[in-house]
């Protein structure tokens, strides 16, 4: 806070224009964050199969003159709570709440676009499937060329590696945008309050 009070005092504020003028630079700050976890961090270390995926589980929680603070996050998002994000940044197992879970094959995988697995590979919808032991198979071909096709194999659970550095890149962007436009908020409030 005494970093930004200097910075106040040198611009001539006064002290009342602190907060607000803080509030909003913390805004723009979030808002900047958001954005760079979105377009940079998440596809610079995970393949990116849904380009809005990102976009639809962030949200920014704003501060306020009465309260300085502020978060990027996603919590209320369904796209967020589905994402695992926390795993995806500090690592963890992935458990299913019912049943075991269905890891594809790698053919499978290279049909997943933005919309997922697409509805004919899905475990509880592909054709021809059954299950033996472990391992969902579909069978393909007409009689005379009947082949086996292995599209799942079911985990009690599945391990998730922490790359994606979630905290450091929104600290790193949050600490450059408030110290940027700080000078500017503090000017802008106290032009207006002078109105």
């Amino acid at each position: 806070m005494s970093d930004f009070e200097r910075a106040a005092s040198r611009a001539g504020a006064l002290q009342d224009q602190i907060p607000f003028a803080l509030s909003q630079s913390l805004n723009d700050g979030l808002f900047a964050a958001r954005d760079h976890l979105i377009t940079h961090t998440w596809p610079a270390h995970v393949s990116v199969r849904d380009p809005n995926f990102m976009r639809n589980a962030l949200r920014v929680e704003r501060a306020s003159k009465g309260n300085l603070s502020g978060a990027v996050t996603n919590q209320g998002t369904r796209a967020g709570n589905r994402g695992h994000l926390v795993m995806h940044e500090k690592g963890g197992v992935k458990r299913p709440s019912k049943a075991k879970i269905a890891i594809p094959d790698r053919k499978v995988l290279a049909r997943r676009s933005g919309r997922g697995i697409p509805k004919s590979l899905r475990p509880g919808t592909a054709p021809n499937t059954f299950r033996k032991g472990d391992v969902i198979y579909q069978v393909t071909g007409g009689k005379k060329n009947r082949k086996l096709k292995l599209l799942y194999t079911l985990k009690p659970s599945a391990p998730i590696k922490g790359v994606v550095p979630f905290h450091a890149d929104f600290d790193m962007v949050m600490r450059r945008e408030v110290m940027r436009v700080f000078p500017n908020r503090i000017k802008a409030a106290m032009s207006s309050r002078r109105r």
